[in-house]
């Protein structure tokens, strides 16, 4: 009985997708090319399921957690190509289309970023997969860093350099 168990566990983590739910009360690991396949599918996954074609959004103040809705304002927000990333390797995923470059819609200070897919409805939901993190000034340890977290409406920002590495 523990064995069918354990191969029924093992069976729901190779298919589900990062661990949906399933606690497991050990550490876990991935392959690189685990990793790998998890990023592309992802980010390169057949259209409408991916996040190409989604926005890269940069908001004020603190982030909210993906799962709520924005909060601040919305300073800065580019629109990707439909086809804005490479193939993952080393368990890693790069932006292909940098560098990213619009002006600001607002003027602010620089708080933290979303990336959302096309269609988000940028409500509090469990529905929408998103990405966020902290934008911080250049040293400050934030997920994306600027040199200076202050933009002027209509101030040009351009992303030179961004990659996205799969933890565990």
């Amino acid at each position: 009985m523990h064995l069918l168990i354990i191969a029924i566990l093992a069976l729901l983590v190779a298919l589900a997708p990062p661990y949906a739910g399933i606690a497991i009360g050990m550490a876990v690991t991935h392959s690189t090319g685990w990793k790998n396949a998890v990023l592309d599918r992802q980010f390169n996954g057949s259209a409408g399921t991916n996040f190409n074609s989604g926005k890269l959004q940069v908001w004020t103040g603190a982030a909210p957690g993906a799962s709520n809705a924005p909060t601040g304002t919305k300073v800065w927000e580019k629109t990707l190509s439909a086809d804005a990333f490479a193939a993952a390797a080393s368990g890693a995923i790069n932006f292909s289309d940098l560098p990213l470059t619009a002006n600001a819609i607002a003027a602010g200070t620089m708080g933290y970023w979303r990336l959302i897919k096309s269609g988000d409805l940028e409500t509090t939901n469990t529905t929408d997969e998103r990405l966020e993190g902290t934008v911080t000034a250049t040293g400050g340890g934030g997920e994306m860093t600027v040199q200076n977290t202050s933009i002027a409406n209509g101030q040009e920002l351009s992303i030179t350099s961004a990659t996205l590495t799969h933890g565990g």
